[in-house]
């Protein structure tokens, strides 16, 4: 897949959103359609998610749940670089400071960020 993938409702001939008694769709590229009725929120932010997942998928060259695991396993290293790098810099130097290092204060923000919070 080489272009990016969008989800988007289809038109009848009349520009209204095609449905039938039993179908209603979302077009997810040339993928897959998603089952919803004009108005329905929750399936459009689904349709909108799946495609989001194959845009991904084609960026990356990986799925959704590579990315989280290779996500799990950098940010555990960052916290052990941390933690290594703070007793490094609390041997050397006052301890009671070795928080207000530059380095730590980053590596402080990444964590963070990753974790979904603010430092």
């Amino acid at each position: 897949m080489n272009k990016p993938v969008t989800a988007e409702r289809l038109y009848d001939n009349d520009g209204r959103p095609y449905s039938t008694l039993y179908e209603a769709h979302i077009d997810i590229g040339d993928i897959c359609m998603v089952w919803a009725p004009p108005g329905n929120v929750e399936q459009e932010r689904y349709a909108a998610l799946i495609a989001e997942a194959f845009n991904v998928a084609s960026e990356t060259g990986m799925t959704p749940r590579q990315l989280a695991e290779q996500r799990g396993r950098l940010l555990a290293m960052v916290k052990e670089l941390r933690s290594e790098l703070f007793l490094k810099i609390a041997d050397k130097h006052d301890p009671k400071t070795a928080h207000n290092w530059p380095e730590i204060q980053r590596a402080d923000a990444a964590i963070a960020d990753a974790e979904g919070a603010t430092p």
